[in-house]
């Protein structure tokens, strides 16, 4: 119930006024009626009736109920009538409508203070580099007849709200400059500001490195540095993994072994992740290949990008 008709109530068993004397409250959309010893009090979504002791004094009563709260208005108590006019209850209930919409307005704002925290922390842990943002985005990307498949399937794969089913993998398999980091990072970005969801890349070199430099850290290793469990925890089950350059590790017993491990557990799990790769898929390691081929596997055939911009410059400096 209510708390505030619950104080209504608790007050008037202490100091309910003679017989046939009655009162009746409202407290928003609760409203109290009490006469001849009895209480009946309504809201929304119930309705109570209590039997009050003899009281003593009805303006002992009055002055009870208007100190329970601001929000009672006493309409009727014994030859009491209340004097407030409409305008005021309208003032009143305007001032009660300003105060909620501050109230919305300050929780608005926190909401979107802490998207804006939620994001930052996500680009920050996500390894992307940082002028990728702006460079690498599906809106700039140049669309040419070997690309436009792998842009459109990107697209689905990334877009939480594509129509159709897609597959978990995503392969973006191509020669040097062809587009496949671009396209990746779009999706990373896109996850991480659209979808709302962490992102982590890694050149596949680069991660194994890293996991092997963790070798003799300690499990409860405490300083900036992070253990192999960890790292690799966080690499297994982030929503959306991106290895760039897959294929191009030194293909150690080790190494491979590792790769497989993430890999497997991805698929396993049915976790998002996107290679690139400058090898045909059966040029991967056997497990690897089978689990990216049931996957979406798009060949870029675009010619290299960066040769062309660079051409172009020398024709614009000449």
């Amino acid at each position: 119930m209510n708390n505030i008709v619950k104080d209504i109530l608790k007050v008037a068993e202490e100091k309910y006024p003679r017989n046939g004397v009655t009162a009746i409250l409202r407290s928003g959309s609760v409203r109290a009626e009490i006469k001849d010893n009895e209480a009946m009090v309504y809201t929304r979504q119930s309705f109570f009736q209590g039997k009050l002791q003899e009281p003593d004094n009805s303006k002992q009563l009055l002055d009870c109920f208007q100190a329970l709260n601001s929000n009672v208005t006493v309409l009727k108590f014994g030859d009491y009538e209340s004097t407030v006019t409409d305008e005021e209850r309208a003032a009143r209930a305007a001032a009660q409508a300003a105060a909620q919409a501050e109230a919305d307005a300050f929780r608005l704002n926190q909401e979107a203070m802490q998207r804006k925290y939620d994001t930052q922390s996500r680009i920050q842990k996500s390894n992307l580099p940082a002028n990728s943002q702006d460079k690498c985005t599906f809106e700039n990307s140049r669309l040419l007849d070997g690309n436009k498949e792998a842009y459109q399937a990107a697209r689905n794969f990334i877009d939480l709200d594509a129509d159709g089913e897609s597959h978990f993998f995503l392969t973006l398999q191509g020669n040097y400059g062809c587009g496949k980091t671009h396209l990746a990072f779009a999706c990373g970005w896109y996850n991480i500001l659209q979808n709302e969801q962490k992102t982590l890349y890694y050149q596949i070199p680069s991660m194994l490195d890293m996991l092997r430099a963790t070798f003799n850290r300690p499990a409860d290793h405490d300083d900036d540095g992070i253990t192999y469990e960890k790292l690799m925890d966080k690499i297994k089950k982030t929503p959306l993994l991106i290895l760039d350059d897959i294929g191009m590790q030194k293909r150690s017993e080790w190494e491979t072994a590792t790769l497989d491990m993430i890999v497997d557990y991805r698929y396993e799990y049915e976790l998002q992740t996107i290679f690139t790769t400058n090898l045909e898929v059966n040029e991967l390691a056997p497990r690897i290949a089978s689990r990216l081929s049931e996957g979406i596997v798009c060949k870029m055939t675009t010619p290299d990008f960066r040769r062309m911009k660079a051409i172009s410059r020398k024709k614009k400096a000449n």
